[in-house]
């Protein structure tokens, strides 16, 4: 196993090899000088999933308004931890951890002060990454976090897993309404090549498989149960989709017909660990 590493590019994973085959899209050195993260391997997610409608929302009665952050869209994507350099706490020859810790500059994305530590580990037939965040505030606030990996696919690649329900999307990719019909595709093996998604999923068993890749290869991808919820996002043209875990549904701090955003106290942490395994 192989893996390369971009603190300084919002923590980015730039590729993952077993033996010399890519299980992950490359990351092309324009891209790398360019800092574009959203076309790397993979990246965290923190201290919020996806996107806030609008970029505003309430919390213990005060109103905020957070800055776009993403062009052509007015909903804040993806948190700010990806949009950050970040300093490099320790590394070995198959590990390493990252950190972030937000400060007075970033307020006007974020208004809650937060550190984050980002953990990559090697295995011999896989890899480890765990996230968490703490809240640096002396009162309560809301956290949340997640992981974008990008896995290469082909013509017959299969991707599998057990889930409640896939939720539509208004035309902002905001989620409209669940449909338990619609995620039944994924129990048997869905094709990856033959549709377009970016949506959540609910109720997921935390266990996903990815087969027929390119090169001969498939992984599964399991992940600890704070990890709640998935976002599948497998753009019309490409050779790769995003399989994201998450701790909490796109847009839930605005939302009353999904579970809320976690609220840490003062202190207090978040976080977990998302495996992926060669298989």
């Amino acid at each position: 196993m192989e893996a390369r590493i971009a603190p300084e590019i919002g923590g980015a994973l730039l590729s993952l090899r077993y033996g010399g085959r890519s299980l992950m899209r490359e990351t092309p050195n324009d891209v790398i000088a360019a800092e574009n993260v959203r076309l790397t391997a993979g990246f965290p997610l923190v201290p919020y999933v996806n996107r806030i409608a609008d970029g505003c929302f309430e919390f213990s009665d005060h109103r905020y308004r957070l800055a776009t952050n993403f062009p052509g869209s007015a909903h804040p994507l993806h948190g700010i931890g990806w949009q950050r350099s970040w300093r490099v706490v320790s590394e070995t020859a198959d590990s390493c951890v990252l950190s972030y810790e937000s400060g007075v500059a970033d307020a006007g994305d974020w208004p809650f002060r937060f550190r984050t530590e980002l953990h990559y580990r090697l295995r011999p037939d896989g890899l480890d990454v765990s996230l968490y965040i703490t809240n640096d505030e002396k009162f309560p606030t809301p956290a949340g976090l997640g992981f974008h990996p990008f896995f290469l696919i082909g013509e017959q690649t299969r991707v599998q897993f057990s889930a409640k329900a896939l939720w539509t999307n208004d035309p902002a990719f905001l989620p409209l309404k669940p449909m338990a019909e619609e995620v039944q595709r994924f129990a048997s093996g869905w094709q990856a090549a033959a549709g377009n998604f970016d949506n959540d999923i609910e109720g997921w068993d935390r266990r996903l498989s990815i087969t027929a890749m390119p090169e001969n290869l498939a992984l599964t991808m399991t992940v600890e149960p704070v990890f709640s919820w998935l976002r599948i996002f497998n753009p019309p043209a490409g050779n790769s989709i995003g399989v994201e875990p998450m701790t909490h549904a796109t847009n839930a701090i605005n939302r009353s017909d999904v579970p809320p955003m976690t609220v840490l106290s003062a202190g207090e942490r978040l976080g977990g660990t998302i495996s992926i395994n060669v298989s």
